[in-house]
């Protein structure tokens, strides 16, 4: 308990605030609202776990939705972050790269892992069944 009061106080580094859905709601965007280089950090929860991912559109108009951690930040709990449109690892302070189709990210640990989304004209939807499954396979 001390060390979770302690890191709760510690002042917090993201400069991109986290939208908390309700209990294992799904998230619905309008990809309209995406632009390209910002990006948008929500909170998952379902049977007692949270879990935070992340929904960023690139500037060749991908879409990306992924767990807003790293595999090291994840198994350690260590305090990584989002700033200036990037998520950061806590433990080598650099940023944090996308996997994406079956390929590795660049660096050695510090990949973001994607989730599956459906994407049309009107919807970016992402569930928060997947959200939890993809934080679990983390933890392994």
């Amino acid at each position: 308990v001390i060390v979770r009061q302690y890191r709760e106080d510690l002042p917090q580094k993201s400069d991109i605030p986290v939208v908390a859905l309700g209990e294992g709601q799904n998230l619905h965007l309008d990809p309209r609202n995406l632009s390209s280089s910002q990006l948008h950090l929500f909170e998952a929860s379902a049977s007692g776990q949270k879990v935070k991912f992340i929904v960023h559109r690139t500037p060749d108009q991908i879409v990306h939705v992924a767990v807003a951690s790293c595999r090291a930040c994840y198994k350690s709990q260590s305090l990584h972050y989002a700033r200036n449109g990037v998520m950061v690892c806590g433990k080598c302070e650099h940023s944090m790269n996308f996997e994406s189709k079956g390929r590795q990210a660049n660096t050695n640990h510090c990949a973001l892992v994607e989730i599956p989304h459906t994407e049309s004209d009107r919807d970016v939807a992402v569930l928060a069944q997947d959200v939890l499954a993809e934080a679990a396979k983390l933890s392994r």
